[in-house]
């Protein structure tokens, strides 16, 4: 009786580390897109610097291109054979970061800090959807709600290869709210957030989340992160770094 008991027991505590979503094992093997970094002398690659005017950035940046709380992102066409990004000295360690090519399904890789990733090759799927000739657009978002990606540059290869401004969507919404709508403790974070369904549900719209856990609407000493010593004293460090 007692070894009919325990069974389950012990094959639920063997197997507590797995996560599980929709019954089924969270993957977190996402395919690596990291290349070797792009010099500003390699000749096979044109690059644009983060402030470059053709990118759009979504969400809250800061003015050294670091995104910040919930599903931050980055939107620009090209006409070019591949686009890479590369992510500088403040990029958090693993960040998860999704991107899709014209529209189509997200794809996942992580990314860290002084590293360079390939996101669009020729062999990327849909690439083939749309000739050489028209614009294609890349749009990136960052899966957390917190301290994320650092862009430092945007690389782009192939004849005539160049990254081209996409004009924003006559509408724009912001979604205010705290850890539920950050996305905290879901499965993708920010990009599995109520609001960015909602968002991403009404279609042509520009949009922020304003979300953070713990975060008041206004100024006061609020639960998390947000206000407490360690928030503080990261930032103290990042300055003192640059």
């Amino acid at each position: 009786m007692w070894s009919s008991l325990l069974a389950p027991i012990l094959l639920s505590t063997a197997v507590s580390a797995t996560i599980l979503q929709n019954g089924q094992v969270r993957p977190n093997n996402y395919t690596s897109t990291a290349i070797p970094t792009i010099t500003t002398n390699d000749t096979t690659w044109r690059t644009y610097p983060p402030s470059a005017p053709e990118l759009s950035y979504k969400g809250r940046w800061d003015d050294q291109h670091i995104s910040w709380w919930s599903a931050p992102g980055l939107k620009f066409g090209f006409q070019a054979e591949s686009v890479a990004l590369s992510f500088g000295k403040h990029t958090s360690e693993g960040v998860l970061l999704a991107y899709r090519l014209d529209g189509q399904d997200w794809a996942l890789t992580n990314v860290t800090a002084n590293s360079t990733q390939l996101l669009v090759k020729p062999s990327t799927p849909g690439y083939n959807l749309t000739s050489a000739e028209e614009v294609k657009t890349l749009e990136v978002r960052v899966t957390n709600w917190a301290y994320g990606v650092q862009i430092s540059g945007v690389h782009v290869s192939g004849s005539g290869a160049r990254i081209v401004k996409i004009p924003d969507y006559a509408r724009t919404m912001e979604f205010i709210g705290d850890s539920l709508s950050a996305g905290q403790y879901g499965t993708l974070e920010g990009i599995s957030s109520a609001p960015w369904g909602l968002m991403y549900g009404l279609g042509d719209v520009e949009f922020t989340i304003s979300a953070y856990p713990g975060i008041c609407l206004h100024d006061s000493r609020c639960y998390g992160e947000f206000k407490n010593e360690a928030c503080q004293s990261r930032r103290r460090n990042k300055e003192n770094a640059d």
